[in-house]
């Protein structure tokens, strides 16, 4: 199970957690499809037409990122130590997205996760919290739900 929250409030262990800084963007290939590239913990990917996720060389991402389609998205991406989930992270984006914060879960079962104070509205479902539309559309950031 896959669920995606606004952040309500930092957790109050977020001061001991290191965040990696990840870097996104979109490019249309040759073949027009969509590419979508990202760095994660020290790696290289590629994601085609959102099916196959392939590792490459860094010389490979930095040469697609001098040339994206649309706007390159700048992040700081904390590992969550959450219970009975495969994995969860913190993403705080940077530069003009600066205010949105995304919870990503995966879970192991629909039962076993339970949404925590500190989360705010479930963006599952919701288009406009997409990599791709946060690369290709201008967001307006809603900031008041955050709490200090």
């Amino acid at each position: 199970m896959r669920k995606c929250y606004l952040l309500k409030k930092f957790p109050p262990f977020f001061s001991k957690l290191e965040g990696e800084e990840v870097t996104e963007f979109y490019k249309v290939s040759r073949r027009r499809e969509s590419e979508h590239y990202f760095n994660e913990d020290g790696r290289y990917y590629v994601t085609t037409e959102n099916i196959l996720t392939k590792m490459i060389p860094k010389e490979v991402y930095d040469k697609n990122l001098k040339h994206p389609n649309g706007k390159v998205i700048k992040k700081y991406r904390y590992k969550l130590p959450l219970a009975r989930t495969q994995s969860a992270v913190l993403d705080v984006y940077k530069g003009d997205l600066e205010g949105l914060n995304i919870i990503r879960i995966k879970a192991y079962k629909k039962d076993n996760f339970r949404k925590l104070s500190w989360f705010g509205e479930d963006i599952t479902d919701d288009p406009t919290y997409s990599i791709y539309w946060l690369t290709h559309h201008n967001v307006k950031l809603n900031n008041s739900e955050m709490e200090k």
